[in-house]
């Protein structure tokens, strides 16, 4: 989906936009990294599994804000 969305609705050099393609289709896969947008976009769908119930942790979270937040008491 993100590849057809190319040019029209995101607009990134080929790199980045390899970057997203990246994060975006290992989201679920369980890792964390040190790239600062994988990192957020993964962190982002962590943070966002308690509507489905999930608390997520913060040794799954790839930055320190997403660590901050999903301490325990803190989200």
């Amino acid at each position: 989906m993100v590849r057809k969305l190319a040019g029209s609705l995101i607009q990134h050099d080929s790199a980045r936009f390899e970057i997203l393609v990246f994060a975006i289709h290992h989201h679920t896969d369980g890792f964390t990294s040190d790239n600062p947008t994988i990192g957020t976009c993964w962190d982002a769908d962590r943070l966002d599994l308690g509507r489905v119930g999930i608390i997520p942790s913060p040794a799954l979270m790839s930055t320190q804000a997403g660590k901050q937040i999903a301490e325990p008491g803190i989200g």
